[in-house]
């Protein structure tokens, strides 16, 4: 009898560990799903926590710079007789202005509190020249290149024939006007006696001029497109029918 005591008593301890295991088994089981949920729920936001936490946070932030606006060139004309030129424009106020002159560039500047920048006294290669600019406000990059402007320096008089009519020629007609024809040699405008006329492509122009009788003076004024200026004349004596 005390012997079957002895072996009920071993075999109820038995249970209660296996009780005891069961349930520490089924607790990591909930702690085990319990942490997957929240990894899957919670994880990403967890993890760029950490990531505050770690070694970047002592590298400095790369500073994000926006581009300069293109600046503005202004009153460039297509042509000019004078060695150098001005060069005015507008950009972001306070920027360092670049100018680029037939490739390379040759000066810089910074605008005013306006905006506001002048490239003074510009020497003029002879012929053709191309010029634009670029700008770099504080704390920006470059600007894109403005527009591109392309003018002659042209210091030559443009050259005027007088094809009709002939100097010293006399004219006998009821008509107190004379027919006038001649050519220039480049672009330009053209007046004779003081009224202008029209010049075509090819440089030829013609037009009629009263005249009074007795001597009379033709004068051709020819203005090419840099402002040189010549002229041309001859006498014609006029008698009225």
């Amino acid at each position: 009898m005390k012997k079957y005591r002895t072996s009920m008593s071993h075999t109820d301890e038995e249970i209660e560990l296996v009780k005891k295991l069961l349930k520490s088994l089924f607790a990591i089981v909930i702690v085990l799903v319990l942490t997957l949920g929240t990894l899957e729920l919670y994880g990403p936001k967890i993890f760029s926590a950490f990531g505050l936490l770690s070694l970047d946070r002592f590298k400095k932030k790369e500073e994000v710079k926006f581009q300069t606006q293109t600046p503005l060139v202004v009153d460039i004309p297509k042509a000019l007789k004078e060695k150098t030129i001005t060069i005015n424009g507008f950009s972001e106020p306070d920027s360092i202005v670049k100018l680029f002159l037939n490739g390379p560039e040759v000066a810089s500047t910074n605008s005013d509190s306006e905006g506001k920048f002048a490239f003074s006294n510009t020497p003029l290669s002879e012929g053709q020249n191309i010029v634009f600019v670029k700008a770099q406000a504080p704390n920006k990059t470059d600007s894109e290149k403005s527009q591109t402007y392309y003018f002659y320096f042209d210091n030559k008089k443009p050259e005027i024939s007088i094809e009709k009519p002939k100097n010293d020629e006399e004219f006998e007609s009821v008509d107190s006007r004379v027919p006038v024809k001649g050519k220039v040699n480049e672009k330009a405008s053209v007046s004779v006696n003081e009224h202008i006329t029209v010049v075509d492509s090819e440089g030829s122009f013609q037009t009629l001029v009263s005249v009074k009788e007795g001597e009379n003076k033709i004068f051709v004024l020819a203005v090419d497109e840099a402002g040189n200026e010549a002229s041309a004349s001859v006498k014609i004596k006029f008698k009225k029918r």
